[in-house]
């Protein structure tokens, strides 16, 4: 009971010292806490592990930033070739239309591409070609081909729909 009173001589008996002394006791000579003695928990971040989120972000925005354009690359594409079908069965539907004699070589030449579709297709073009079967049964065989170039450097890329006609 004496060595408690040593340690405790108000005589109140608890375990443990005020905050105070404790946070006294860990000071050094020099006034600044020793982390060697006890180690608060940290807070925040380190510079590492905030390198280390950025460089995941950066990562993951590029290969968001990659397919979003991917993905315009072949929405745009998709819509030339939708306007490319679109003119070749227009003007398929015309030339099948036409009275037999009227569907010549000569005059499927004057045929030419419309203007909304010279100015949504980069480079576009159209060919028709009627060429007549020799054989029976009597029919002619219509062509209609219409291409675009989609960038420098890539082959042009075509629709072509094919129909006869018989006589």
């Amino acid at each position: 009971m004496d060595r408690l009173k040593d340690h405790f001589p108000d005589g109140k008996c608890t375990p443990h010292a005020p905050r105070e002394e404790i946070r006294h006791a860990e000071r050094d000579e020099y006034g600044s806490s020793s982390s060697a003695k006890r180690m608060l928990p940290r807070r925040g971040f380190t510079i590492l592990e905030l390198s280390v989120a950025m460089i995941i972000l950066g990562a993951l925005m590029t290969l968001c930033v990659k397919w979003v354009g991917a993905s315009g690359a072949q929405q745009r594409e998709v819509r030339w070739r939708e306007a490319a079908l679109a003119e070749a069965a227009n003007v398929m539907e015309r030339l099948a239309a036409q009275k037999w004699d009227e569907l010549s070589p000569e005059r499927v030449a004057k045929v030419a591409i419309s203007e909304e579709t010279r100015q949504r297709l980069p480079d576009g073009s159209l060919a028709v070609q009627v060429t007549q079967s020799a054989g029976e049964p009597v029919a002619k065989e219509i062509a209609v081909t219409v291409r675009w170039r989609p960038r420098t450097g890539v082959p042009d890329a075509q629709v072509r729909l094919v129909a006869w006609r018989f006589r």
